[in-house]
């Protein structure tokens, strides 16, 4: 299949990759950051397209892969070619793209940064189609990268989103935030990572609240104000901490 690639940050980077490696020929590169665009563009054999409007006729699917920011502005430069044109937000509704006779939405449900070489296998796109034809089309282009997919409306996509953004983003920075904390008493942060293993192991057998731990579960007040006082120097972790003890309350009953 001939793909187009609108974009050149991580997750277009990562899907051009990924789907030249799995014998799709991807036939453009569009980009306006030259330096990027163009190098992606060599290393999968595409044409380098500086501007959305300038991109030929000669594919069967547009991925628009940008930031969400951009999309709708893209969506404005493309020419209808009566081909298949998709996004990969996870935020923004199906609706933009109303403009092509046939439309989608390819997410993908994983942390893609700029080190991957390829779509981890096993990864969930979210689909979204606006007939069988593409919803089919999408879904072999999933089975092609030995992705599996799910089938949502946008509304679903963006309460996927949201719990993404909980799960990973929050979680990781309060990973840091941890990180952080020991280091300033000169200890390594591998000294929680046996408990960061088991607590993911157990969130991935059953409901996460089942297996919460901690002095928020346990109504320990007189710890919780050690801890609190402990935080005295950071009063933003102060503050997500009584309010995550809060949720943890809450999630209990």
């Amino acid at each position: 299949m001939r793909i187009c690639i609108i974009g050149s940050g991580n997750v277009a980077s990562v899907m051009a990759k990924t789907l030249y490696s799995c014998g799709h020929s991807i036939s453009v590169i569009c980009g306006r950051n030259k330096k990027t665009a163009s190098k992606l563009a060599t290393t999968v054999d595409a044409l380098y397209i500086n501007h959305p409007s300038e991109i030929p006729d000669i594919s069967d699917i547009y991925i628009i892969a940008t930031d969400d920011r951009s999309i709708a502005d893209v969506v404005k430069q493309l020419q209808d070619y009566n081909k298949t044109v998709v996004h990969t937000s996870g935020a923004t509704a199906i609706d933009v793209l109303q403009k092509f006779k046939s439309h989608g939405v390819l997410y993908p449900i994983n942390s893609i940064t700029a080190k991957l070489k390829a779509v981890e296998e096993g990864t969930f796109f979210c689909i979204e189609a606006n007939s069988s034809t593409v919803n089919r089309k999408l879904r072999k282009v999933v089975t092609d990268i030995k992705c599996k997919s799910v089938i949502i409306n946008s509304k679903e996509r963006l309460a996927v989103h949201v719990a993404a953004v909980f799960a990973n983003n929050f979680v990781n920075a309060l990973y840091q935030a941890s990180y952080n904390l020991l280091q300033e008493q000169n200890l390594k942060f591998d000294i929680i990572k046996p408990l960061l293993l088991t607590t993911l192991n157990n969130a991935l057998i059953t409901e996460p609240r089942k297996h919460q731990t901690g002095p928020a579960v346990r109504k320990d007040t007189i710890t919780l104000k050690k801890h609190l006082s402990f935080l005295k120097s950071h009063p933003e972790l102060k503050t997500i901490y009584s309010q995550l003890s809060k949720l943890i309350e809450e999630q209990q009953k």
